[in-house]
């Protein structure tokens, strides 16, 4: 869908209330989606895929029974936890409402009544913002022109480190653009006309594709061959942007290093930020079990079988065990894998090739001896892995390869995608295994 979703969201009952909030932004020339809300009808998440600051009336139903504002506070967690996406980011929350002094206790009451299961709809901040100080609150005009886009852009600002990363994406929104922009530079200036310069974009797009994947491929996945091409020069803008003065004092404030250094992160909190930069999970990744960097299941019935090891890897799963230094009474919590290797560009081309799997182990932090281990065996830092309650890590033994053809892939279980930096670190300790050299010598003794 080309259409993305609005990063400003308001939701109040009285038209006049959100009209006044949407002109201001029409001012900065701003798109601001007002939703006009109706206990009949509620609310609907898709509008809200993408917000970053949503204001919201906190009295959005006059005839809620009691006079308690916990009333009106529990239809606005009901809100969040139906609209707020787990996958949407983090946004900051404006009550935009006659009683700006309830804005502490509606944010105790959130943090008490939140759903468990829906700790991704708490904002990153709850700050109040007073209707009568900026609009007439019968009429909905605004008391003084630009006051209230002033004040969303203070309470933005109050939170550095949502600003921050607010900045970075509407950087690497504008990176995307130039990047778009970049492939239209390839049309020659002589090319004229619309007709013309359209057949021109045409004829770029498909020499990419070919160049990227190859003419026989280029009709598997044409958007994965654009992409391939396009996203290095993506990130290579994003990563070059130059910065002004007030983006560096902004990102100068949002990641500050406290005195002493910076407190240790839970063994979870650290497996997490390591799933977070090195693995990719499905549904939203669709490499499957053939993908480079792809990790898959490996037969139990040839894991359990010594022979059918034997003949396949020259080793049990015993003896592999032992390698990778796991406990005796944990083996039945480590799981076999396969990685698969390769070129990327081998892949990228679907060049014709038997696909190469390392073997490798996911285990538990607790399964495992903190012992010194063979040169051969790589092992990835802590993850957080669905089926372990602690943090888990993928073991990877060089020694032990085995191969597959593109069919006999299709048919092993894909868990999930090693991204590229984590993976490169693989290949690099793979390759440097397979290509050590030794010399015969004699040393003095």
């Amino acid at each position: 869908m080309i259409f993305t979703p609005s990063r400003f969201v308001v939701v109040d009952d009285k038209k006049e209330h959100l009209n006044a909030v949407v002109a201001a932004f029409d001012s900065l020339g701003s798109p601001c989606l007002a939703i006009q809300y109706s206990a009949e009808d509620g609310v609907k998440p898709e509008p809200f895929r993408g917000v970053r600051c949503l204001m919201l009336d906190l009295h959005l139903v006059d005839n809620v029974q009691g006079s308690a504002h916990d009333r009106h506070y529990g239809v606005l967690t009901s809100i969040l936890e139906q609209v707020i996406s787990p996958t949407g980011g983090p946004y900051l929350l404006i009550l935009w409402t006659e009683h700006p002094d309830r804005g502490e206790e509606f944010q105790k009451y959130l943090d008490a009544h939140i759903a468990p299961e829906k700790v991704h709809a708490i904002p990153v901040a709850v700050i109040p913002m007073s209707k009568s100080e900026f609009i007439n609150v019968k009429t909905g005009v605004e008391q003084s022109p630009g006051k209230i886009l002033d004040q969303i852009k203070s309470n933005l600002s109050s939170v550095p480190q949502l600003a921050a990363l607010l900045q970075w994406e509407s950087d690497t929104h504008i990176a995307t653009g130039e990047t778009i922009a970049s492939v239209l530079e390839m049309i020659p200036s002589t090319v004229s006309g619309v007709g013309a310069r359209l057949a021109a974009l045409s004829s770029i797009l498909c020499q990419i594709a070919i160049a990227t994947v190859g003419l026989k491929n280029i009709e598997k996945n044409k958007r994965d061959a654009i992409s391939a091409a396009l996203v290095p020069i993506l990130a290579d803008r994003v990563a070059n942007q130059p910065q002004t003065v007030e983006q560096t004092s902004l990102w100068d404030s949002a990641v500050s290093v406290p005195t002493g250094g910076p407190p240790n992160l839970s063994d979870l909190a650290r497996a997490g930020a390591n799933t977070m930069l090195h693995i990719s999970f499905p549904p939203n990744d669709k490499a499957g079990p053939s993908g480079w960097g792809s990790v898959v299941g490996l037969d139990s019935k040839l894991w359990t079988s010594d022979k059918k090891m034997q003949d396949r890897f020259g080793a049990t799963a015993t003896e592999i065990l032992t390698e990778h230094k796991a406990r005796p009474e944990s083996k039945d919590k480590i799981k076999p894998v396969l990685i698969r290797l390769g070129a990327p560009c081998d892949h990228a081309q679907q060049n014709p090739t038997s696909l190469v799997y390392v073997l490798g182990l996911l285990a538990p932090v607790s399964a495992m001896q903190q012992a010194k281990r063979r040169e051969s065996i790589w092992v990835s830092p802590e993850i957080q892995v669905k089926g372990y309650s602690e943090p888990s890590s993928l073991h990877a033994n060089a020694s032990y390869m085995v191969t597959f053809t593109r069919t006999e892939a299709k048919k092993l279980s894909f868990m999930f995608r090693l991204r590229e930096t984590l993976m490169m670190e693989l290949v690099g300790k793979v390759a440097g295994h397979s290509s050590r050299s030794g010399i015969i010598s004699f040393r003095k003794v």
